[in-house]
């Protein structure tokens, strides 16, 4: 295993050094992807599978080797020079200069879990000499270490649907203007022309691997990710399936994913409750207003802060980023769906001037890199944003400020007006606007108290309408409510609750059935039988409740460093 770590550490560092002789990182912000993790399909909270976790471990490995461990341990990989950022501690987490968040969900914060332990592994395994704090010195003169060898502890922000904290890492929650936007892609040419043309392969793939475990009214284009997702699961980890599923089916399953993904995520055309807002990439507009956020804020602590950010999420901020800054123009890559573990970067950079003192604003740059997945292939590689084109990839710090200030939604507030969000946050910080080009634009804005009635007043008459068209148009099957949402999955978000419908029936309207115990009639939840017929073991988990923790409390992307509280 140690092998095939450095194998990929070392792609990962490799992959820019013909480019980086003169240049010295100062800052990053990577976002990343879980790992493999059960499917949308199967009862009970998302797992983390022992893939998923090597794989956020593996990729955890690569960026220590690229931006903290030190001349002599790159010399060990075969590399001629590192990007090991200035002053960034070797072995010892300093939580002031590495900033870590996740979504609430079990499976996202084991990630970040996984990825720690590559990014900053035990001390014990990293030299033959403990390496103890001086809080580790007892009175009598003795000193002893962390458990598990020196295991270190990285604080990891989680933020859960009722934290505003949430929109920087997953704006499309609870944001009803995207969930309608995304329901009328149903109703587009593209997706009646895909459901039609497909409708013979998803059969197929019912039959080789579905029969009796989803209704057959929920197999087609419809429900594209939802599909691929089981039957990629069902790949990996059971050769049944394997044996029944040729490499071409997958293939062709996890393009048609892509395009049921990118339909709702990234298209930059359709508006919602404002001409132009692009709704349908709100996740990628919040989550470039975190990215701007944090180097910023890097930035004004003269480099001494945030030195290093790791953010952890779902597709759909990856998907929605790719559209806003051109990259599906730059490749047709970035129409797929990202593998596990995939990493976007963002990192800031100097020219060296062999000067000790921290450069200008004027004087940094900042390149985007992207890495599909964490295989030993895969290697971290740069390219252009927002149309720059190959030869100007790196871009001057201020200039890739005002890119993204051109499509970021920085404050709490303006997403709760794009969304016309109920979550209750809203209420404190949103501000509900009339039309543009009303005269009554030019009388001031609505106070938040009447915002509030007059926003709960228009959201639930919308939601109203979408839902009963919902209802005579197909179903959506339910999963337990810590589940990730899909992109319809319902108007509340991460607030849904257990009955609360989840895959899109292209279908005629069908019963959920009545319950037994556990098991649905009338879902696609049948028991263990077929489950275990494709190697599966039990579909069955009891559900489990997200730990409570206290809310993290700044919500501001541009707010500065949090400082010491040197109160007695």
């Amino acid at each position: 295993m140690f092998t095939s770590l450095v194998a990929a550490a070392a792609g990962l560092m490799l992959a820019g050094v013909a480019n980086t002789a003169t240049t010295t990182v100062r800052g990053s912000v990577v976002f990343s992807l879980y790992g493999d993790r059960t499917p949308i399909l199967a009862p009970g909270d998302f797992v983390l599978t022992p893939l998923g976790a090597r794989q956020l471990y593996s990729s955890g490995s690569a960026f220590r080797a690229r931006y903290i461990a030190s001349p002599a341990q790159n010399s060990a990989l075969n590399l001629t020079r590192g990007f090991t950022i200035p002053g960034i501690s070797t072995y010892s987490i300093d939580n002031s200069q590495i900033y870590v968040a996740a979504e609430d969900s079990y499976h996202t914060v084991n990630s970040a879990q996984a990825f720690l332990q590559g990014l900053y592994p035990a001390t014990g395994f990293l030299t033959s000499t403990p390496i103890l704090p001086s809080e580790a010195v007892l009175a009598n003169g003795s000193a002893i270490d962390y458990p598990l060898n020196g295991y270190q502890y990285c604080a990891i922000h989680s933020f859960r649907p009722s934290d505003p904290n949430l929109i920087w890492l997953a704006g499309d929650i609870n944001c009803q203007g995207y969930s309608i936007s995304a329901y009328e892609y149903l109703g587009s040419s593209e997706f009646a022309t895909l459901e039609s043309s497909t409708y013979a392969f998803y059969q197929d793939i019912a039959a080789k691997v579905l029969r009796g475990v989803i209704p057959n009214t929920t197999v087609g284009y419809h429900n594209a990710y939802e599909l691929y997702d089981y039957v990629n699961y069902g790949y990996i980890h059971s050769s049944s399936v394997q044996k029944n599923i040729s490499e071409g089916d997958l293939a062709q399953l996890r393009s048609l994913a892509g395009r049921r993904k990118f339909g709702v995520n990234g298209n930059k055309t359709a508006s919602g409750f404002v001409q132009g807002d692009m709704i349908r990439t709100i996740a990628g507009q919040t989550l470039a207003a975190k990215v701007v956020g944090l180097l910023q804020n890097h930035i004004d602590s003269n480099g001494v802060l945030g030195k290093l950010s790791v953010l952890f999420g779902d597709l759909e901020p990856f998907i929605s980023f790719f559209a806003l800054s051109d990259l599906p123009n730059v490749s047709d890559n970035f129409k797929e769906l990202p593998e596990f573990g995939s990493t976007m970067v963002f990192e800031l950079f100097s020219v060296d001037d062999q000067s000790l003192s921290y450069p200008s604003e004027s004087d940094l740059w900042v390149r985007f890199l992207f890495r599909n997945g964490t295989s030993n292939g895969q290697d971290l590689v740069e390219y252009p944003l927002f149309g720059q084109g190959r030869s100007n990839a790196d871009m001057k710090w201020t200039d890739f400020r005002d890119q993204m200030a051109k499509v970021m939604v920085p404050r709490v507030g303006e997403w709760c007006d794009a969304c016309l969000s109920m979550s209750s946050f809203c209420a404190f910080y949103g501000n509900l606007s009339f039309a543009e080009g009303d005269d009554s634009a030019s009388h001031g804005r609505v106070t938040p108290p009447i915002a509030g009635v007059i926003g709960a007043v228009v959201t639930l008459g919308i939601v109203g309408i979408v839902m009963a068209a919902l209802f005579f148009s197909g179903i959506r099957f339910n999963r337990p409510s810590s589940k990730r949402r899909s992109e319809l999955g319902g108007f509340k978000g991460g607030q849904k609750l257990a009955s609360d419908a989840d895959l899109t029936s292209g279908k005629a309207p069908t019963s959920a059935g009545a319950s037994r115990g556990h098991e649905r009639v009338g879902s696609w939840e049948l028991g263990e039988s077929k489950a275990e017929e494709h190697g599966f073991g039990s579909l069955q988990r009891p559900p489990r409740s997200l730990p409570p923790h206290d809310d993290d409390l700044s919500v501001n992307p541009f707010s500065e460093p949090v400082k010491v509280d040197d109160r007695v």
